[in-house]
C-alpha cells in the first residue's frame, strides 16, 4: 500500500482595502462642504492628534492563514491476537467393540477391538487365515478375550471363514489370503478384498505391531535340505519396518526359558538380520554368503517376500509385522482341534 499523499491547503483574505484607502485619502484633502456621502466616508476616516486630520495609512493585506499540512496518521499499535490455549488431548479409547469385516457377505468375519483406556501402542492379531491351521484360530479366539493392561488389541480369529468350515488352506475361488497384500477392493477373489479391509484396519487404528498366526507341519529345527514354509515350525518373523525393534528375538527369549525340548525352541528370524543375506541372484551365479548370515539367512526364502503379511511394514509405514509358525509334528488335522 503506498503512503497517503498530503496537500499543503491555505485560505486567502481577499480583503482589498488599497481602493477603500484611497477614497479615504480623497476625501481628506477637499475643503469644500462635503456631500452626505462625503460625510459618511468622512466619519469613517481617523483623526490624527492634535485635531488635524491625518491620512489613514493603507491597509497592509493580512499574509495569508496556512493550515498546517497533515503528517501521517499514527498508526496504533496492534493488540496482539491472543494465543488460544490447546484444547487437551481427548483421553484414550476404552471399550469394546465388534467390526464387521466384508460385513454383509458370505466372507464376513469379526473384528474384535478393546480399547484399555490407557496410552499405549496398538496390536492386531490375525488367525484362521489358512483353514487347515486351527492351533491358529483357536488361540486367537482366546486372545479376543484379554484385557490389554494398555493400549489396544484389535483381533480377527478367523480371517478366512470360509476356508476353516471346510478345513482346507484355502480354494482357488477365494485366494490366499497370506500371499494377496495389499488386496484390493475391487479385487476378484474374495481374499484379496479382505486384505484390503486388513490394511484398512491397521490404518484407521494406527496399529503398531500385526501378530499373524500360522501353523506349519514340521519344525525348522529338523528341515535339513528341506524349502519352503512346510518347515517353519517353532519360528517367529519380523518382516521389514521403519521400526527397528527386535521383537521376534524379544518374544523368543522369553518363550524359551519356559520351554525344555530343544526341538520345541522358538527360533527368531529377525528381518534386521537382513544385510548379511544374499540375493537370489548372488545365490543362482553360486556366490557364497557372508560368514555372518543367520541360520534362516542360509535359504532362498527372505521374510517380508512377495505379498505376505510381513509386507505390511512396507504397506503401512509405522506397522512392525511378525508371522508365529507353531510346529506340529506332521499330525493329522483331527488331533489338532
Amino acid at each position: 500500500m503506498s503512503e497517503p499523499q498530503f496537500r499543503l491547503h491555505s485560505r486567502r483574505q481577499a480583503l482589498h482595502l488599497g481602493a477603500l484607502g484611497g477614497v479615504a485619502l480623497l476625501a481628506a484633502c477637499t475643503r469644500s462642504s462635503p456631500s452626505p456621502s462625503d460625510m459618511a466616508l468622512r466619519s469613517e476616516a481617523p483623526e490624527a492628534s492634535g485635531g488635524s486630520e491625518a491620512t489613514a495609512p493603507p491597509a497592509v493585506p493580512s499574509p495569508p492563514t496556512l493550515t498546517a499540512a497533515r503528517g501521517p496518521t499514527a498508526t496504533p499499535t496492534p493488540t496482539p491476537t491472543p494465543v488460544p490455549t490447546p484444547a487437551p488431548a481427548p483421553p484414550p479409547p476404552r471399550g469394546r467393540e465388534a467390526v464387521a469385516l466384508m460385513g454383509g457377505t458370505e466372507w464376513e468375519t469379526s473384528l474384535f477391538v478393546t480399547h484399555s483406556g490407557v496410552e499405549g501402542p496398538t496390536l492386531l492379531v490375525l488367525g484362521g487365515v489358512h483353514g487347515n491351521e486351527p492351533g491358529s484360530w483357536l488361540a486367537a479366539d482366546d486372545i479376543a478375550d484379554w484385557e490389554p493392561a494398555r493400549g489396544s488389541l484389535l483381533v480377527a480369529p478367523r480371517a478366512n471363514v470360509l476356508a476353516i468350515a471346510v478345513l482346507q488352506r484355502t480354494t482357488d475361488e477365494l485366494g490366499d489370503l497370506n500371499r494377496l497384500y495389499p488386496g484390493a477392493h475391487d479385487a476378484e477373489l474374495p481374499m484379496a478384498r479382505m486384505a484390503a479391509q486388513i490394511v484398512d484396519v491397521a490404518r484407521h487404528y494406527e496399529v503398531d505391531v500385526v501378530l499373524d498366526l500360522h501353523e506349519s507341519w514340521g519344525f525348522y529345527a529338523e528341515r535339513g535340505e528341506n524349502q519352503g514354509t512346510a518347515f517353519l515350525g517353532q519360528t517367529i518373523t519380523t518382516g521389514p519396518s521403519v521400526d527397528r525393534t527386535p521383537l521376534a528375538r524379544i518374544i523368543a527369549d522369553l518363550v524359551n526359558a519356559q520351554i525344555e525340548v530343544e526341538r520345541d525352541l522358538l527360533i527368531a528370524r529377525d528381518w534386521t538380520q537382513w544385510p548379511a543375506v544374499v540375493t537370489d541372484g548372488e545365490i543362482g551365479a553360486g556366490i557364497p554368503e557372508s560368514a555372518t548370515a543367520s541360520a534362516f539367512a542360509r535359504t532362498r526364502w527372505r521374510p517380508g517376500r512377495g505379498r505376505s503379511s510381513l509386507s505390511l511394514g512396507i504397506i503401512v509405514p509405522g506397522v512392525l509385522p511378525v508371522l508365529v509358525e507353531m510346529g506340529q509334528r506332521e499330525q493329522p488335522i483331527e488331533r489338532r482341534i
